[in-house]
């Protein structure tokens, strides 16, 4: 059984911002980027928090560089980013101080593994309505499966399309979500070549694009 440390809620997320910090930028921060996300302007407070991990035997502290046992496992770890709460889009409100951290491959991936998503940007605006805009990263989740009204990728007639997906007894029913665009339906010799790619769970939407 691999052995229980005792760590404290702070160096909790010291280690695990080490280890995200890692998969991001493929080397370990620097002493002052340490000191940043521990929300200080001294070094030492950075340093007497890193000793603390390494006496427990989690980092290595070499000419003033910070070294992680393992590094490549790292990469490979689920990634973190700190949650800090809630914010009013409406009436101002203020939220009690607290902090933690979200893992995004359950944030985004709704708990799907990550090999079993893949990432397709929209182009078009034949799904507005149901908030798919031009430009957003769409998260599919890769199976051939879908129940009525997913979000469906498909592909006819070797083209491919976002469309919400109906299943009657004779045919398929590919609905846009903009009243300008028309529905599909595939049926008789259609089917043969109708196929779906996968089912949309989320989307990730740059906030820029279109400024």
């Amino acid at each position: 059984m691999a052995k229980v440390l005792n760590l404290t809620s702070k160096q909790k997320k010291l280690l695990n911002y080490l280890k995200s910090f890692i998969a991001l930028n493929r080397r370990p921060p620097r002493l002052k980027e340490v000191a940043e996300f521990l929300g200080s302007k001294y070094l030492s407070t950075a340093r007497f928090h890193l000793k603390a991990l390494e006496k427990k035997n989690l980092i290595k502290i070499e000419r003033g560089a910070i070294e992680i046992p393992d590094t490549e496992n790292f990469v490979d770890q689920p990634i973190s980013v700190r949650f800090l709460g809630y914010i009013s889009a409406g009436k101002p409100f203020l939220t009690p101080e607290f902090e933690e951290f979200i893992r995004l491959d359950t944030l985004l991936f709704k708990g799907v593994k990550p090999s079993e998503v893949y990432i397709l940007k929209a182009r078009g605006n034949s799904m507005i309505e149901e908030n798919i805009f031009d430009g957003d990263y769409l998260i599919v989740k890769s199976t051939n499966q879908a129940k009525d009204g997913d979000t469906v990728v498909a592909t006819l007639n070797s083209e491919s399309t976002i469309k919400k997906f109906y299943r009657y007894k004779d045919k398929i029913v590919l609905k846009p979500a903009n009243k300008e665009f028309e529905t599909i339906i595939v049926s008789g010799d259609l089917a043969d070549k109708f196929q779906i790619q996968g089912v949309v769970i989320g989307l990730v939407r740059d906030y820029n694009f279109n400024k």
